[in-house]
């Protein structure tokens, strides 16, 4: 007779297949819940050693960096107060460059238009208080401008378009007096918006700080304009050579790193709704994002990047040059999935401050330069002949650590540069220091 199908066998064997995979599966289970569990434990243990420093971890931890100061010497309240009175004048503002960006300055062998210098002439006059007001704040040395940073990434920060507000209004006034022959008053004004961006040295946030430089390269731009069209009085060449070396560029970067950092780990924590606001991302796949662990590489990695920027921005661009370079390379390959790493645009600063500090510094010499005209009646035929009589010594470049350069131009006027972030002398082409070109400040008088 035929033997009949062991129906059993076939069972069993069915039972021990579905048995192997579900051993493989609670031990992949397992495997990832180990794993979660460890890359968690990694993240809490390096948010440990954060705090053990001393330095904050959490938004609550970092409210005590804001700077406490009594509001009847509050240099930010009266800022805000100034510039929310600035009367607004469509009319008159579109024709000053700086106030509009619809005007184009002349060239600056080349005069004002009458139009362009009566409205400025009127805007400067219709806001005759405010101005006032804006060079009052700036005799009082501290201010606040934030109540709460516990919002992180997502406070409200109107002051920061105020400044730049504030910043251009006193520039076109200073254009104005300068081009009446007031140069006391020009100068006034340019030191206003010096001191107005100084009330943001103390406030430690990151985007705070890069206002704060772009308020003072804008000034630095102004002084050189003004100083191209006018022969300026040695008193007031010394005015603002004084105010640009008050200015240390690295002063209140430390703690705004500190504070980004403590926003970026808040960001990890927030909702996903809150991370795909942020990131753009569809809430789905942050909640994958999330329950895979990617979350947590990526936090890990945007620690490893912000302890690095940190320890860099204190020390000197010829110092961090090649680690930045490696550091920028190593975020720019990292995958997709890296969202709160790759976002940063943070790995940059030390490049950043190399480039404000040595503007900043081109600037004063400028100053120190013209000094030295309106003393001998003609330039310099090299910056060693500025020391000691009006300078101890010249300025490092910040990028290669030698001293700034100068030369004469042929069709007059002279630069003052910096090699820029690639290190190579090329004469004073005139650039911002990218790769292929100088960093320079050029007075074309």
């Amino acid at each position: 007779m035929p033997r009949m199908p062991d129906v059993n066998a076939g069972g069993d064997r069915l039972f021990r297949v579905a048995l192997i995979i579900a051993v493989v599966v609670l031990v992949l289970f397992v495997l990832f819940v180990t794993y979660r569990f460890a890359l968690r434990h990694t993240v809490s243990a390096r948010l440990d050693e954060i705090r053990e420093r001393g330095e904050p971890v959490t938004l609550e931890e970092a409210g005590p960096l804001l700077p406490e100061v009594d509001d009847a010497e509050n240099a930010g309240r009266m800022y805000r107060d100034a510039i929310a009175a600035l009367e607004a004048d469509e009319e008159l503002e579109t024709l000053i460059p700086a106030l509009s960006g619809k005007a184009s300055e002349p060239e600056i062998g080349e005069p004002w238009p009458d139009e362009m210098l009566a409205a400025m002439g009127r805007y400067v006059a219709l806001n005759e208080q405010p101005l006032a007001a804006m060079r009052e704040a700036g005799r009082y040395e501290r201010a606040r401008y934030l109540g709460d940073i516990t919002p992180g990434f997502f406070m409200a920060m109107p002051h920061m378009a105020e400044m730049r507000r504030g910043a251009r209004v006193l520039g076109t006034a200073g254009d104005w007096h300068a081009a009446q022959g007031d140069y006391e008053a020009a100068v006034d004004h340019l030191v206003a918006i010096v001191a107005l961006a100084e009330s943001l040295r103390e406030e430690p946030v990151a985007i705070s700080q890069f206002v704060r430089w772009s308020i003072h390269l804008l000034v630095v731009d102004r002084m050189r304009r003004i100083v191209s069209r006018h022969k300026l009085p040695a008193e007031q060449l010394a005015r603002l050579e004084d105010a640009l070396a008050a200015v240390e560029p690295v002063d209140g970067l430390a703690r705004a790193l500190l504070v980004e950092r403590a926003m970026g780990v808040d960001i990890y924590g927030r909702s996903a709704s809150a991370m795909r606001d942020w990131f753009g991302v569809n809430e789905w796949l942050i909640m994958a994002w999330r329950a895979g662990g990617l979350a947590d590489l990526d936090q890990l990695r945007y620690l490893d990047m912000m302890e690095r920027v940190i320890e860099m921005a204190g020390r000197p661009y010829t110092e961090v040059a090649a680690d930045l370079e490696a550091l920028e390379d190593e975020f720019d390959s990292l995958p997709g999935w890296y969202l709160g790493a790759r976002d940063s645009s943070l790995p940059g600063t030390p490049r950043t401050v190399a480039r404000y500090d040595a503007m900043l510094r081109m600037a004063g010499l400028a100053m120190a330069v013209e000094r030295y005209r309106v003393d001998h009646g003609a330039l310099p035929g090299s910056l060693a002949e500025l020391v000691p009589g009006y300078i101890d010594a010249v300025p490092v470049d910040a990028f290669d650590g030698a001293a700034l350069r100068y030369a004469v131009r042929d069709e007059g006027g002279y630069v003052i540069y910096s090699v820029g972030q690639d290190g190579v002398d090329r004469g004073g082409v005139e650039g911002y220091g990218r790769d292929g070109e100088d960093l320079t400040y050029v007075i074309e008088r």
